[in-house]
């Protein structure tokens, strides 16, 4: 994509240059290298664009242009890398919150399993004195019905 948009901003001549065009082949980057190839595909983009252009460069005048451009192409790709970094990370929360959720029901299932199971009397109360939750035995020890 680097070169076909290369070929095209030197064939085509005139006073609009092409280089904004190379902000496409740094969403691509940002998704598959690490910070320090994101930079060097950068540098290599501004250098296209500076090479590819019609207008003639001139060395203190031009260096804030270069800076800005070059800026604008790292910022990109290091926008993307994070964006899929910080995916990557939610999706790791994600999983291991599935997975205590989980182990959570499994430990309620076995909580319920053994106090249903148990022959001694076993009750959960409220803090004002309300009955939540017997089983069978506590059932029997005050003689009422479940």
């Amino acid at each position: 994509m680097t070169a076909a948009i290369a070929v095209t901003d030197w064939r085509i001549q005139g006073n609009i240059p092409l280089g904004f065009l190379y902000l496409f082949p740094m969403l691509l980057v940002g998704n598959v290298l690490n910070r320090w190839q994101i930079v060097l595909s950068a540098a290599f983009c501004t250098l296209l664009t500076e090479l590819f252009d019609d207008f003639s460069f001139a060395f203190p005048n031009d260096i804030p242009r270069d800076i800005l451009i070059f800026a604008a192409f790292v910022c990109m790709g290091l926008f993307v890398y994070e964006v899929g970094r910080s995916r990557q990370v939610a999706l790791i929360h994600l999983k291991q919150i599935e997975h205590e959720a989980k182990a959570r029901a499994d430990a309620e299932e076995q909580l319920t399993i053994l106090v249903d199971s148990s022959p001694a009397a076993v009750f959960t109360a409220s803090s004002d004195g309300r009955i939540l939750l017997a089983n069978e035995a506590a059932h029997r020890l005050f003689g009422v019905t479940p």
